[in-house]
């Protein structure tokens, strides 16, 4: 599926949650070190070996999954009616698929990976556009812990949610860049026990929420 349609399969994933209390698991996988691969290798090179983990990704899928390109080196798949440890079970199964694949061109073998994050979407869930957030966070994390493992988002990880606040917190900043609602002031600074001569001021950038 492309980006459209899979955000509509999720929309029904999660109205089915919410009317049948059922869980799912919402994965987000990232191909690791593409951009090197791009500029070494060249971008033809850098397309079959997107080809190579969409296929090392749909080995491990069930029938009623799904599984998505949503954009670049990007991937989600969704797991229905499926609790969070059968989830990890399956992701663990990909990362070990993907790493082990021999992926060659003209003899040349190209090692791959993926780092990939996972979450619950369920009647618990604030709304999708939460699931694929926490997602996301899952998945840098387990870029940051060195690529090629997976991260499980849950309301527990205290270090996970403390990401999700900076995901937040950086969105905000980007909208506001592109709405023109940061503002700046200044303020004066006096010497309080002398005459200064020179003026003195703190320079501010406020944001508009």
């Amino acid at each position: 599926l492309n980006q459209v349609g899979f955000h509509r399969s999720l929309d029904e994933a999660y109205q089915q949650a919410l009317a049948q209390h059922s869980e799912h698991v919402l994965i987000r996988i990232d191909v690791d070190r593409m951009k090197p691969l791009n500029e070494l290798a060249g971008y033809e090179v850098g397309d079959r070996a997107l080809q190579w983990v969409a296929q090392a990704i749909e080995t491990h899928i069930r029938r009623d999954d799904c599984i998505a390109r949503t954009h670049g080196d990007v991937f989600y798949c969704l797991l229905r009616h499926c609790p969070i440890d059968e989830g990890e079970i399956i992701a663990n199964r990909m990362l070990r698929e993907v790493r082990e694949c021999d992926f060659r061109i003209e003899e040349q073998r190209y090692p791959l990976s993926v780092s990939i994050g996972a979450t619950t979407l369920n009647s618990g869930s604030e709304s999708v556009k939460n699931a694929v957030s926490a997602a996301e966070v899952a998945c840098e994390a387990a870029k940051e812990a060195g690529h090629d493992r997976l991260r499980v988002f849950t309301q527990g990880n205290v270090d996970l949610l403390r990401r999700e606040q900076d995901f937040e917190c950086i969105n905000e900043i980007q909208c506001a860049l592109q709405e023109d609602r940061f503002k700046l002031y200044a303020q004066r600074i006096f010497a309080l026990q002398s005459d200064e001569p020179y003026q003195h001021y703190e320079l501010l950038i406020r944001i508009q929420d």
